[in-house]
């Protein structure tokens, strides 16, 4: 059995990128660790959540980790660096944090468990928040410091994403078009996904898992992403998150080999 370390930036990333992969290794037997860089503190949500936002979404992120019948979890100290990378935080905020450093306290993990696997992010950081692509450099760094074997970035399918945007838009359904930009022109392209994991027999457990992140089902003057995805049906979340991707760097341990009725590239 291995041991899979599964790095995100904020609280409630893990839920909507990785969610059904992180129960489906469970299942299997595998020890799956959960690390967040930063405690979300920066997020959007109701004024009525906004005090210490930083520990409710890490406690939120203990929830969606039981969910996932996850039982390690570890914070790294930063804080969220915020949109714009510009956040200012009484804790050290990741995109101002020394990279070496914040990939030494994450090699500190991997080693600690014996990492057999890491997932980190795309170059593209997903949809570029700043902390996102600082995460890709950090975890590609801290497994060369631990000697981790294998190496994956958890992303998104580009064309899959513009297929099922696209024919939005002139509904007038997406507003926000800068945003839509953002993921459109963001994570990686078909052809260089190598993993694409069926979830759709643990959509359950990943509906689940998104809605311990109450906090972020609220706030800002558009409808927010999560909540968006709590709302669809099980037919439509299936279609729309029932794959969850992977790009793999280094490695020969195949996340296809799970057995949850594997979808192949």
């Amino acid at each position: 059995m291995a041991t899979v370390v599964f790095v995100h930036a904020h609280p409630d990333d893990e839920a909507i990128l990785t969610a059904g992969t992180m129960r489906a290794l469970v299942e299997a037997g595998h020890s799956v660790v959960l690390v967040l860089a930063t405690d979300g503190g920066a997020g959007l949500t109701s004024s009525a959540q906004q005090h210490d936002l930083g520990q409710r979404r890490l406690d939120e992120a203990a929830n969606s980790a039981q969910a996932l019948g996850i039982a390690e979890r570890v914070w790294l100290g930063y804080a969220d660096s915020g949109l714009d990378g510009t956040e200012q935080s009484e804790t050290e905020t990741f995109c101002n944090a020394d990279a070496e450093q914040a990939a030494a306290r994450l090699a500190e993990v991997l080693q600690a468990c014996s990492a057999d696997a890491v997932i980190g992010y795309d170059p593209r950081g997903g949809y570029g928040h700043p902390d996102h692509i600082r995460l890709h450099h950090v975890v590609h760094r801290a497994a060369g410091m631990a000697g981790t074997a294998n190496v994956f970035e958890a992303t998104l399918d580009r064309g899959r994403i513009r297929r099922l945007i696209f024919p939005l838009v002139p509904l007038g359904l997406l507003a926000n078009i800068s945003a839509i930009n953002n993921v459109t022109q963001g994570f990686s392209e078909s052809s260089d996904i190598t993993h694409a994991v069926d979830v759709r027999s643990l959509l359950a457990y990943k509906r689940h898992s998104m809605q311990a992140h109450a906090s972020q089902t609220v706030g800002g003057g558009l409808p927010r992403s999560l909540n968006v995805f709590l709302m669809l049906p099980d037919a439509v979340l299936a279609l729309v998150l029932g794959t969850e991707f992977y790009v793999q760097t280094r490695g020969d341990f195949d996340l296809n080999a799970i057995e949850i009725g594997r979808a192949h590239v």
